[in-house]
């Protein structure tokens, strides 16, 4: 909303074209936070109920984000045909903040159980820096041509394991205020 209304939002706000953060990356960052934090692991891991198998927790997963894709799909439509101006090097072409949502859940299923998480976390932080570093990742984002799918998304499919590292992070903060608060069990680290 910063972009559509500048006389009520001043421009440090908006989302960063390069480099740093804004008001809008911490929101979106706090969106993929919060939610994890309500993650299907966190209240399941203790019940007395039997887990879910993997092939349910798939179909769950792709059934519950549907509407996520649809309302994806309806932004890219609606703002392709009214020509509104949408920052290419935000998401990319065809990507939004709605498909990485569904893709970061689609992920999250394979997390079997909360224990581990944050050192998955640390884990695929490690990795991305590594791989950042060795094949320069960001020559890449800012200045390869938008040639194909891949190419034309970049940034949102390379932030891709940034959301996914905080919704790991979201799930070990529930987990352990649901184990602090509910079991009065001691952190895990």
């Amino acid at each position: 909303m910063a972009v559509d209304f500048p006389t009520l939002f001043s421009r440090n706000q908006i989302k960063t074209e390069d480099f740093g953060w804004s008001l809008m990356d911490v929101g979106v960052s706090s969106v993929m936070v919060a939610s994890a934090m309500g993650n299907r692991l966190i209240l399941g891991h203790k019940s007395t109920q039997k887990r879910i198998a993997l092939f349910t927790d798939l179909k769950n997963v792709l059934v519950s984000n549907v509407l996520v894709l649809i309302a994806a799909s309806i932004r890219f439509t609606l703002l392709t045909s009214i020509d509104y101006h949408d920052h290419v090097t935000e998401w990319g072409v065809h990507w939004n903040f709605f498909v990485t949502i569904a893709i970061v859940n689609f992920f999250l299923v394979f997390i079997r159980k909360p224990d581990y998480v944050l050192i998955l976390a640390i884990l695929i932080c490690f990795s991305m820096e590594l791989l950042i570093s060795h094949y320069d990742i960001p020559n890449y984002i800012f200045f390869a041509p938008r040639t194909d799918f891949i190419s034309a998304n970049k940034e949102g499919i390379l932030s891709l394991p940034g959301y996914f590292i905080l919704s790991l992070i979201g799930i070990w903060i529930g987990d352990n205020m649901y184990k602090t608060l509910i079991f009065d069990e001691p952190l895990h680290l």
